[in-house]
């Protein structure tokens, strides 16, 4: 078990048998933990407070990777111990614009010719590239791709239906 699903754990140890709460107390005080004191912070907060200080600023730096809670407890910890965060902001700002700026599509001329011959494989790569998004650890929902792939994904669209209403257009005449 992780450091804050163990503090968890051993937080509710009223629904958990005695046997457990005395390994997971055991196991807490070998981890350098005061069991005592568990039920003084929440499981996050002590995890944050154990964290060397480069753990923090890479928590604090690429928060997105973590829970919301660990990138505010990180600055607070950070704060706590008289390290100057302002520096650290400008690569807070870079590392998510690298994130939001998103990945370059793989198979755009295959979605093209795809749309071209008016198929529908074409029109599904156009609609992913144009839609697709994640949610990050923190709960932020982003852009799975870049700004260039999402156009071409709105025009692999565009160029799949006319595609596809002129050779219906064909056949039918």
């Amino acid at each position: 078990m992780q450091d804050d699903e163990l503090i968890k754990a051993y937080q509710q140890r009223v629904d958990y048998q005695p046997k457990f709460v005395t390994a997971a107390e055991e196991e807490l005080a070998i981890r350098g933990y005061d069991p005592e004191l568990l039920d003084q912070k929440t499981a996050d907060e002590w995890v944050i407070s154990k964290k060397t200080t480069n753990e923090l600023v890479e928590i604090f730096t690429n928060s997105f990777d973590y829970s919301k809670a660990w990138g505010n407890l990180a600055m607070n910890e950070l704060v706590a111990r008289n390290f100057d965060i302002s520096s650290l902001y400008v690569e807070k700002s870079n590392n998510k614009n690298v994130l939001l700026s998103g990945q370059p599509g793989r198979y755009i001329t295959l979605g093209y010719i795809l749309c071209f011959l008016g198929t529908w494989p074409g029109l599904i790569l156009g609609i992913v590239y144009a839609t697709s998004k994640e949610t990050t650890i923190s709960g932020e929902r982003i852009y799975k791709y870049h700004k260039n792939t999402r156009a071409h994904g709105k025009r692999m669209i565009i160029c799949c239906i006319l595609m596809t209403i002129l050779i219906v257009y064909l056949k039918t005449s």
